[in-house]
């Protein structure tokens, strides 16, 4: 087994087991799905509390993750609160990250970059802080700019799609009519695709790259492809199809529109 401590899940379910008194509609989905009872609860308790495992404490790195992620949680969603949480002079990590997203949430970029520059003076190659860093930038204007922190980003985490097709957004939006900066786009956001196959995004910026370049018939691949990903089944044949009659047959191109066609065919 895991060994680790079952208290968790008492707690988890005592707290849903709160929603009972709710109407179905402001239920949680695993509640309606998983309809709870006090008996059950009763003995899942005890069976935790006879648990050799219950007075065992969590792993160390579980709280410092949790406070992490509590705080970044809080400061995209509730950026107002977050002064009321977390006070300016708690310079630990948790309070910097809730802070720097806070301010950069309520449109105080430079406040927020300052945060954040003390978040990497703490921990230089964590992809997540510079992930932020990069999107701060971005969103306020400054592609160019955000482009280093998202290569160190990588770097430090190759595997993270999300990270690599925001890179290649800013790419795009640097590149300008610069072969060599789109083809470099499309280098990033090919690899993205094996780590985010499901993200409709990554065919969208595949067809800005290659429409941006001039590529019509290459951006109508991924157009058709994006359709598919999104339901619109009829666009997605129609502009796979125009894109067939203009690339070479059994080209690369070619075959992902034919796929296209052939998955909507078979539906």
């Amino acid at each position: 087994g895991a060994q680790i401590n079952p208290t968790g899940i008492v707690t988890f379910l005592t707290k849903l087991s709160s929603e009972e008194l709710l109407p179905t509609s402001q239920q949680s989905q695993f509640m309606r799905s998983h309809p709870l009872s006090r008996d059950r609860i009763d003995i899942l308790r005890s069976k935790v509390e006879t648990s050799p495992l219950d007075k065992k404490p969590l792993p160390a790195e579980w709280s410092d993750q949790y406070q992490r992620t509590k705080a970044k949680l809080m400061g995209f969603v509730t950026p107002q609160q977050v002064t009321y949480t977390y006070k300016s002079t708690d310079n630990g990590i948790p309070s910097l990250y809730a802070r720097a997203i806070s301010a950069y949430r309520m449109s105080h970029l430079k406040e927020a970059l300052i945060l954040t520059d003390q978040l990497l003076a703490k921990e230089p190659s964590n992809p997540y802080f510079l992930e932020l860093k990069g999107q701060m930038l971005y969103e306020f204007g400054r592609a160019r700019d955000s482009l280093s922190p998202y290569e160190k980003a990588l770097a430090a985490k190759p595997s993270a799609g999300l990270i690599r097709i925001a890179y290649a957004q800013s790419l795009i939006d640097t590149a300008g009519k610069s072969p060599a900066m789109l083809d470099k786009a499309i280098e990033q956001l090919k690899r993205a695709q094996l780590d985010e196959p499901r993200t409709s995004r990554v065919k969208r910026l595949l067809a800005t790259a290659y429409g941006k370049k001039g590529d019509e018939t290459r951006a109508r691949v991924y157009l058709a492809e994006e359709a598919l990903m999104q339901g619109r089944k009829s666009q997605a044949v129609s502009m796979a199809k125009s894109a067939m009659a203009g690339l070479p047959k059994n080209s690369p191109e070619y075959l992902r529109a034919q796929d296209v066609v052939a998955s909507v065919d078979g539906l």
